[in-house]
């Protein structure tokens, strides 16, 4: 009479040892655990279970190996594609197996608060207000100089002493030239002039006169804010080339 197949439900390796590691690499059938200490891992074993073991975990522990080795006489041989992340069991009291935390609710939390910070609010009222320079053009003024030898005459004749002014005046011209369509050849021209006396103002100044003008914060604003609206324009028109 032949002797029956011994069914073992649960099969515990060391993995302090190479005798362990190897059995547990050829594992196949049934639940296995891994003993193992804190810094140890290993993804072959269904649990891994933390040393040092105390009394009063052992019990929590035989249970989840239950529950897994019901599951798998359940499943009746029938083995998933991949194998499932061994699952740790801290034998520490405060690390006693807790229930999952469903990915559903993190995600919750988390659009809860993506939805909070990213809400639009209105500015406070008793923020000051914010007033820009912008060069203001009447109907008369709308009118631009498409020859460059006409422009250039007309350049020769802006103060040379009032560079703000100057700008000004080439700003009333560069503004409506910018709206127009026109070779590309000639608008590199007329932006060639535009650019001269701007670049003669910003690389040769005298330091002093700018000590000067940075002295009165309020006027030295206005004119980088007015100088930026110019280079800004002038930009826009070598877009167009």
């Amino acid at each position: 009479m032949g002797r029956q197949p011994i069914w073992i439900d649960l099969f515990i390796f060391g993995l302090d040892t190479e005798e362990g590691r190897s059995m547990l690499r050829s594992h196949r059938r049934g639940v296995c655990a891994a003993l193992a200490q804190k810094n140890q891992t290993n993804a072959l074993a269904d649990f891994i279970i933390k040393k040092p073991i105390r009394t009063k975990q052992l019990a929590e522990i035989l249970n989840a190996v239950d529950e897994k080795v019901a599951l798998e006489k359940q499943a009746d041989n029938v083995k998933p594609l991949t194998k499932p992340t061994p699952k740790i069991i801290e034998a520490l009291p405060k690390l006693a197996l807790k229930p999952e935390v469903k990915q559903a609710k993190k995600a919750s939390l988390l659009s809860s608060l993506s939805k909070r910070l990213i809400r639009r609010k209105s500015p406070a009222a008793d923020l000051p207000a914010l007033s820009l320079y912008t060069p203001t053009l009447s109907e008369t003024k709308l009118k631009t100089i498409v020859d460059p030898k006409i422009l250039a005459n007309w350049i020769v004749t802006l103060p040379e002493d009032d560079p703000m002014a100057t700008i000004d005046a080439l700003l009333e011209k560069l503004i409506p030239l910018n709206r127009i369509a026109l070779a590309n050849d000639t608008r590199l021209a007329l932006l060639e002039l535009y650019r001269a006396p701007v670049n003669a103002f910003v690389f040769n100044r005298d330091v002093e006169a700018v000590k000067l003008e940075m002295a009165k914060p309020a006027v030295f604003e206005t004119k980088i804010s007015q100088l930026n609206i110019f280079l800004e324009e002038l930009a826009l028109g070598y877009k167009l080339l």
